[in-house]
């Protein structure tokens, strides 16, 4: 149906007298929400920015090392200042190497024969004085992870079966096909040599046919390389067609920053390095679209869409893959020691890998914590780290990012308008720690988590994704985010002339941070990093050399070490009062010239957080070790609780200036379980009041002899919605260096719905 104008300004004039049944719903602030996409309000990077927006990062090199960083991402071409973003992409897993030692000529009718025994149609215009060609071949399966893989073996097990379909169906209609069909109607004693033949042919095609044993190796890409006088350049075979005239010539990425793809089906953007004067070709992939993620976080640039920037959109990249594409993505620490010495190369300031795992021993002495803390100690690099995804129980904490010791390692957090945004929440959530993110302490007592940032981001993704961008969460976010932070602070103390060495930086970074007075300090460390803050410390801590070293702690009694960086018991408490033995012994990066060690010498005041540790009221330091005393007084347990959580810390501060924060802190953690005399007939039963992102703690200690833990969870509600509570169990063997054990289950119940689960325990666990 029509309306003429007439119509409907009558219709109009109607509906003007009455109430109308619906109206346009308030506009929401969209920019505001927006600029939630990539959290710069919490941190304050947007008002320091605002101020100053020439320190943006501009002249600071982050290093990813992750799962490798697609140059062709949205976000990742340029700086604010019009640089080129990811000056090189390097793979330190070696996932992409290519053996291309073998040398050929062109034959007489300027035809050459790859590896693969295809003829390759080299470019007309190819220049190559020497006129020899470095040849290799390479297997999609150790250049695409996963579900980009499938896709080439999909379409590759789809074209052979569409073959096979052609085969057959032209067997069907060959003359052969009556005289088989008419041997094969016989008995076997009566056919004649000709129809057993035909049979045994007939059989031995349809076997070449069949998937399993006609499936290949998947694509195998012919590699040129070769010297045109001035530099390397790779052609590769992307299409398997053995036409390269139809190919781009690449030089070493890092050269102008060419990249390739290897076609619509995979969408995969790849670089190229060439090594060992032409007889190594690396074919640089992404192993997934986190290490691009990653990177967009920290530093992408878009000018048309500022709430699409990083942190630090003048920082430049280095992308270094450390995941192993051949072992699922994984890394073994090969190519972290690689990745170190690469990113010194290149002059990486920052290094960020929002990586990481679980260590038995948490002392932050395993090889994958060392490797990291070597990058600050011998190449002057800071080190910013995911702390890990396994919270929220204690003693969580990951490698390298919460155990390693000279690292920034970053928990994550989550604010309201992030709620909002990231994950569509219906009410307005609470500023605090989201529950995934790790927490110490560790088993030799350290705190674990220095600083916090937001654990979640609508972030760029590489090609082969098909996807231009996507929410991911996680510390693997908090990480970049801090990285970018310390990437703002570095940029404007260089145009400023500071000094900003990696250890001081790592101190203004942690006593900067925005306090999080709810969160538990082995869940936020020193609180939600800041810009504005970690900047204006910077600047107080010029010329205090006691913030420009490290000081390694060594404190005995521990539950599960006696060199412990902080004293943590985690048992039943026969002893309330101890003498704790503390040596502190001041460490420095290889750059620092030995007469500013030597000269080293400070008073330090010891500060308690809680009357019942006592600590000498003064130290003074000098390059070398010192040992004091602490005498604590455990508390009990309080009446009514089952068991309890005592933690607190010893703070050194200069003497002179105390308001700079401390140089160092002793932490001390004390977890006391309730008696196994709580359980009744093997039962323990107790009520606990949540609210949403609330964590509450049960500790016992398990009767003699059990082998199993049942939890019982029941909603008691009364409302009617369903709630989800993450329930996580770890239980502690008492004896030193035994793995934990641990359960964790996210239950979705509705009221007065429950469930049970078992927690498996070994003897004396607690």
């Amino acid at each position: 149906m029509r309306f003429c104008s007439q119509h409907v300004l009558a219709i109009a004039l109607l509906c003007g007298c009455l109430t109308p049944a619906w109206s346009a719903p308030t506009e929401p602030d969209v920019a505001a929400l927006r600029s939630a996409l990539i959290p710069k309000r919490e941190v304050a990077a947007d008002v320091f920015l605002k101020a100053n927006p020439n320190w943006d990062g501009r002249g600071v090199v982050i290093g990813i090392f992750d799962t490798g960083v697609d140059p062709a991402a949205a976000g990742l071409s340029t700086t604010s200042t019009g640089e080129r973003k990811i000056i090189d992409i390097i793979d330190a897993s070696g996932s992409g190497d290519v053996d291309t030692s073998a040398r050929r000529k062109v034959d007489a009718g300027g035809k050459l024969i790859g590896l693969s025994g295809r003829t390759l149609t080299l470019p007309v215009d190819l220049i190559n004085p020497k006129g020899e060609f470095h040849l290799g071949l390479k297997s999609a399966h150790e250049l695409f992870y996963g579900s980009v893989l499938k896709r080439v073996t999909d379409l590759r097990a789809a074209q052979r079966a569409a073959a096979v379909s052609v085969r057959l169906a032209a067997r069907d209609r060959s003359e052969e096909a009556a005289k088989l069909k008419a041997a094969r109607a016989k008995a076997p004693d009566e056919r004649n040599r000709s129809e057993r033949n035909l049979i045994a042919r007939d059989v031995a095609l349809t076997t070449l046919d069949d998937d399993k044993t006609s499936d290949s190796t998947g694509p195998l890409y012919d590699c040129v390389v070769w010297h045109d006088g001035k530099t390397w350049l790779v052609l590769v075979d992307t299409d398997e067609d053995a036409d390269l005239g139809n190919e781009k010539i690449l030089r070493p990425f890092g050269i102008a920053g060419e990249h390739g793809s290897f076609g619509d089906v995979t969408h995969a953007t790849f670089g190229v390095q060439v090594y060992e004067n032409g007889d190594l070709l690396s074919i640089v992939t992404v192993g997934g679209a986190h290490g691009t993620h990653v990177a967009s976080i920290a530093a992408g640039y878009s000018a048309n869409e500022p709430a699409r920037n990083g942190i630090a959109p003048g920082a430049r990249i280095v992308s270094i893959k450390i995941g192993d594409i051949r072992a699922g993505g994984s890394s073994y620490g090969t190519s972290e020691l690689r990745a170190s010495a690469l990113a010194a190369q290149h002059r990486v300031d920052i290094v960020n890998a929002s990586w990481g795992g679980r260590s038995t021993f948490q002392d932050g002495r395993n090889h994958n914590s060392r490797v990291y803390d070597m990058m600050m100690e011998r190449y002057d690099m800071l080190a910013v780290l995911s702390a890990g995804n396994n919270g929220p129980a204690l003693g969580t904490a990951g490698s390298a990012g919460a155990e390693a010791s000279r690292v920034l390692g970053v928990g994550a957090y989550m604010s309201p308008e992030m709620g909002q945004v990231l994950y569509n929440t219906l009410e307005r959530s609470a500023d605090a720690a989201q529950q995934f993110s790790s927490r110490g302490p560790t088993k030799d007592g350290d705190f674990g988590v220095d600083v916090m940032a937001p654990g979640a981001a609508y972030a760029s993704l590489s090609a082969e994704t098909r996807q231009n961008s996507d929410m991911y969460n996680g510390t693997s976010m908090s990480s970049p985010s801090a990285a970018g932070v310390a990437a703002l602070v570095l940029s404007a103390a260089r145009q400023k002339k500071l000094d900003a060495n990696p250890a001081l930086l790592r101190s203004a970074l942690i006593l900067g941070a925005a306090v999080l007075p709810k969160e538990d300090v082995f869940t936020r460390g020193s609180g939600l990093i800041n810009v504005p803050g970690a900047w204006k410390k910077l600047n107080e801590l010029q010329g205090v050399v006691a913030f420009s070293g490290f000081y390694d702690l060594e404190v005995d009694q521990g539950t599960f070490t006696s060199k412990g960086r902080g004293f943590m018991l985690r048992e039943a408490i026969t002893e309330a009062r101890r003498r704790v033995a503390v040596k502190i012994t001041p460490a420095w990066t290889e750059s620092t010239p030995v007469t500013t060690r030597t000269r080293f010498e400070t008073d330090l005041v010891l500060n308690s957080s809680a009357p019942w540790i006592k600590a000498p009221p003064l130290i003074h330091m000098t390059n070398g070790p010192r040992t004091i005393s602490l005498i604590v007084d455990v508390p009990p347990v309080p009446a009514g609780t089952i068991g309890s959580l005592h933690v607190a810390q010893v703070d050194a501060l200069v003497a002179s200036k105390p308001a700079l924060g401390p140089v160092f802190s002793i932490p001390v953690t004390i977890i006391q379980p309730a008696p196994a005399s709580a359980f009744t007939m093997h039962k323990l039963e107790t009520s606990l009041n949540f609210k949403p992102s609330a964590t509450q703690r049960l500790f016992v200690k398990a009767p003699a002899n059990a082998t199993v833990l049942r939890i019982w969870v029941k909603h008691q509600s009364k409302d009617s919605l369903a709630r989800r509570f993450n329930v996580q169990a770890v239980a502690y063997s008492a004896q030193r260096g035994v793995a934990d054990m641990e359960t964790v289950r996210n239950l979705n119940l509705e009221p007065g719905a429950e469930q049970t689960f078992d927690l498996r325990l070994k003897s004396g666990s607690v």
